[in-house]
């Protein structure tokens, strides 16, 4: 109550007149909130550890004034330290960006793809630091862009590294991915560091060369994701079905392939009972 009581005696306070003179300033200021401190959180967000798609949508939430800027123009002009003009202008900015910024969080998802799809957000990549990069500077690990219809393995688990040992045990090319450098440093072969769920990553890993991808994840909004995606880059996929639940979603999505530990991991264990006689 006595927060609206303020922000309605605040308005009140406002000047019309020097609100309307103030406009070119403002515009120009509401476009810097409403880009600079997204691109401004771009660059900073990719180098505290999280993804481009954490930063992208980080950047469009955050790209507006803050309710505190009007307290403290409230208290400025109370002490006489701002004019009419200043506080109209830092309403017109605020009910600017708030205004245009709560259209863009609504369709931040859709904004994210299309500069993930554009590359625009591949300048603001952090650079590559840790266990698995120092690994793959070393030698031990390559990037994706020689690679040529290999396999994407998505999630170093036990379930991923056994994966990854097998097709390699085969001579198949594979590229593992993972978000953890500390995984991906056990893993022999090209690694790729980041999320699925983001379009750029995909890119990077190569997947419209790939002649398979495969998850290993327990994570069932991923998986889905990942086999929309790779239905719409016609690219086979295998995915980890780790519960019964998640089967027909899986199906209904279109992945190709369903890995069903579960399933196998129960019939292999009725097969060895029966085979040391505890029953039938």
């Amino acid at each position: 109550f006595f927060l609206a009581v303020f922000f309605v005696s605040l308005g009140a306070a406002m000047d019309v007149a020097a609100a309307l003179t103030a406009w070119p300033a403002a515009l120009a200021l509401i476009v810097f909130v409403l880009i600079g401190k997204p691109v401004i959180l771009l660059a900073v967000v990719p180098r505290l550890g999280f993804g481009e798609r954490t930063a992208a949508l980080t950047g469009i939430t955050l790209g507006q004034t803050s309710e505190f800027s009007f307290i403290l123009a409230g208290l400025g002009l109370s002490a006489g330290l701002i004019g009419p003009d200043v506080l109209a202008l830092i309403g017109l900015v605020g009910l600017g960006t708030m205004g245009m910024s709560s259209a863009l969080i609504l369709k931040s998802r859709v904004v994210y793809e299309r500069l993930a799809t554009a590359g625009w957000l591949r300048v603001f990549r952090a650079p590559a630091e840790g266990p698995a990069d120092r690994a793959r500077s070393h030698g031990h690990h390559g990037p994706a862009d020689h690679l040529d219809d290999h396999v994407i393995v998505v999630g170093m688990n036990t379930m991923g590294r056994h994966i990854v040992e097998g097709l390699r045990a085969r001579d198949v090319a594979t590229l593992a991915i993972d978000t953890d450098p500390e995984k991906l440093a056990q893993v022999e072969g090209a690694t790729l560091l980041g999320n699925v769920d983001e379009i750029a990553v995909l890119e990077s890993a190569g997947i419209r060369r790939a002649r398979l991808v495969v998850s290993a994840l327990q994570i069932e909004p991923a998986n889905n994701l990942l086999a929309y995606r790779c239905r719409i880059f016609d690219v086979p996929s295998a995915i980890h079905a780790f519960d019964r639940s998640v089967v027909e979603d899986l199906r209904r999505i279109g992945a190709t392939h369903l890995l069903e530990s579960k399933t196998e991991g129960t019939r292999r264990l009725t097969e060895a009972l029966h085979g040391e006689g505890v029953y039938g």
